[in-house]
């Protein structure tokens, strides 16, 4: 096992996915496979791993002169199964409790349409390489990113544009231990654990 893929299993047995109970809870009753390091090492091959830090290196080679840059943390996101767990939509309120402390319904617009899938049926869990810190790069309003031409955003022939959907969005605040903190921060009966 290469070091890229010891760290990034590390990193995903302890997100939010894993680690905070009311998460967890939400996955086992969604019939997904819970989120281990022995779960990650069994699905994944030494092929998406190696192709997982392709990606994931290219991106801050791509973005690398984008503002705040170096305040980027780029990683790879579990992104379930929609058609066990659809991160498009607003989850209970009480699937975000050990996040927040308290449960809280999410805030989505019903105006607006479902969204589109990046992530399609199929796998339990599907590894997207992607900003995974507190901070992406500073590349300008919406209007500048959507009316740039596509090579400023294609990155390993992919338009990285086409990955900004609530889907991702979801999981990436799942993904998070806390909402609260830029740390990875756990909530567990009202004391704080760091993950």
């Amino acid at each position: 096992m290469t070091t890229f893929a010891a760290h990034q299993i590390g990193v995903l047995a302890s997100s939010g996915w894993a680690v905070c109970p009311s998460v967890a809870h939400a996955v086992e009753n969604a019939g997904l496979p819970q989120v281990t390091a022995t779960y990650l090492q069994e699905t994944f091959t030494a092929d998406h791993w190696r192709s997982a830090q392709d990606a994931v290196d290219a991106l801050p080679r791509h973005f690398g002169a984008a503002r705040f840059a170096d305040e980027v943390t780029y990683g790879l996101l579990l992104v379930p199964d929609p058609a066990r767990l659809d991160t498009r939509a607003a989850v209970d309120p009480t699937t975000r409790l050990d996040q927040l402390g308290t449960a809280s319904a999410d805030v989505v617009d019903p105006r607006l349409p479902e969204g589109r899938l990046g992530v399609r049926p199929g796998p339990a869990w599907t590894l997207i390489a992607t900003v995974t810190g507190a901070y992406g790069p500073a590349l300008g309003s919406h209007n500048d990113i959507t009316g740039t031409p596509p090579d400023r955003f294609t990155v390993s022939g992919l338009d990285t544009r086409q990955l900004m959907i609530r889907q991702l969005w979801g999981a990436r605040v799942l993904h998070r231990a806390s909402a609260k903190s830029r740390g990875a921060v756990c909530l567990r009966d009202d004391t704080p654990v760091m993950v």
